[in-house]
């Protein structure tokens, strides 16, 4: 249904954020996903996390990938990626960093492409779309 009236609409391409403990409200989106990314910090927390998340999408069987995000530099976002590849998760191996951009480019209401052109977060970014882009075949 939410597919169709997407198509019906023209839209060839819906981004939908869910909040990250809304088990009714992940599963439907998993069920209607073409790709699923799950954002998650390097640390423990966030970590642990990722398992009930995982067990939903299990069940929709729709293809997911857990994105490194708001990553300080450095080895810790490597040696977290490698604890939930360990696991089982599939990680890409993009890494969204955390940039002051992110922080300036949302206060104006803009993307990082509009704040700073070339910059490194939009680098983030645009890694983060050519793996969209390649595997959905856009």
């Amino acid at each position: 249904m939410y597919r169709k009236k997407a198509e019906t609409g023209g839209a060839d391409f819906i981004i939908i954020d869910t909040a990250p403990h809304s088990d009714k409200a992940a599963a439907i989106a998993s069920k209607y996903a073409d790709l699923i990314f799950l954002p998650c910090r390097p640390s423990r927390f966030d970590l642990k996390a990722m398992q009930p998340t995982f067990e939903i999408i299990k069940i929709t069987k729709t293809p997911a990938f857990v994105v490194m995000n708001v990553c300080p530099r450095g080895k810790l976002a490597e040696d977290a990626r490698e604890v939930l590849r360990a696991q089982g998760f599939p990680v890409l191996d993009v890494i969204i960093t955390q940039r002051v951009a992110f922080s300036h480019a949302v206060a104006d209401g803009r993307s990082v492409h509009e704040y700073e052109p070339g910059g490194a977060a939009a680098e983030n970014i645009e890694d983060l779309f050519n793996f969209i882009e390649e595997r959905l075949k856009l």
